[in-house]
């Protein structure tokens, strides 16, 4: 990689928080932030930086390699009072087209900095980052919960062609979409074990089914997919439908007479049902996880 321009380097544990201070993030204004760009340690900064200048790591301290390019500077402008300049900073890389990375575990000049135990968090970021998943684990829990007791009221939701929805397969379904996959296994593993409480068969049987279902899912839109409401519409089709052929296959076919009749008079209908609520939940649970993200630095 090479980059031409003149370069501001700042170093000796520069946190990148100083980019914008805390102070000023009332703010969603970006002409505004920018006037308080590297305040902290340079007050000259946004006066002195020009169309062209490179901002990158300088290496002192040993927190970050040297001569690491953080942006290009693309415009400087005036602050609509006038009595302040800002830059638009343009970043180096495009971090939404990145496939490929490298990760730096020693270079020169590591360490030489104020040694900091590993794992500890001198930001307090790590426990915002806990709470706000405790708390988006804990809304999803509830909105399982209140789902169960939703399609298990009876007359609560008119039955379609004497089939009733079932509410956890689209909520766990939705839910892996926005997890990792360890998380989104657990969460059809809880739905499942509704299910079994719920429905009549084998305890452990939709919890089984639910699980692997949902860490795959999870699996695919990570790596795969997009995490949309097509992408939704998709997973719901062929999840919930290999859910309710499994119910059919092992629930009903080997134990009861005129399994045909059984899948077309309720197994199917109950599939039809239970996908109308798919967009729905799907809303819901993004919203969820986009309101209880950590937030980003």
């Amino acid at each position: 990689m090479q980059a031409k321009g003149r370069a501001f380097k700042y170093g000796d544990n520069v946190d990148t928080d100083v980019i914008i201070p805390a102070r000023y993030l009332n703010s969603s204004d970006p002409a505004e932030l920018a006037t308080h760009c590297m305040e902290d340690i340079d007050k000259e900064f946004v006066n002195q930086v020009q169309k062209g200048d490179i901002v990158t790591t300088s290496g002192v301290g040993g927190t970050y390699p040297a001569d690491v390019i953080i942006g290009q500077v693309q415009s400087v402008q005036k602050s609509e009072n006038d009595i302040s300049n800002y830059a638009v900073i343009k970043p180096y890389e495009d971090l939404t087209s990145v496939q490929d990375v490298f990760v730096v575990i020693d270079f020169p000049g590591a360490g030489d900095g104020e040694e900091i135990p590993v794992g500890q968090d001198t930001s307090g970021r790590g426990m915002r980052v806990e709470w706000n998943k405790v708390i988006r684990y804990l809304a999803y829990t509830l909105e399982l919960l209140v789902l169960f007791m939703l399609q298990e009221t009876p007359g609560l939701l008119p039955p379609l062609f004497g089939a009733r929805p079932v509410l956890l397969f689209p909520a766990v379904i939705t839910i892996a979409m926005f997890e990792t996959e360890i998380p989104a296994l657990a969460f059809g593993v809880v739905g499942g074990l509704f299910c079994d409480f719920g429905l009549s068969g084998t305890l452990g049987f939709h919890a089984l089914v639910l699980g692997v279902l949902c860490f795959f899912i999870s699996l695919l839109v990570r790596v795969y997919l997009q995490s949309n409401i097509a992408t939704a519409l998709l997973t719901g089709i062929v999840g919930i439908g290999l859910t309710v052929c499994l119910q059919w296959f092992f629930l009903y076919f080997f134990r009861y007479s005129h399994p045909s009749y059984a899948f077309t008079h309720h197994y199917l209908p109950k599939y039809c049902y239970t996908m109308l609520f798919v967009p729905l939940l799907y809303l819901l649970n993004r919203a969820l996880s986009q309101a209880l993200q950590p937030p980003e630095r």
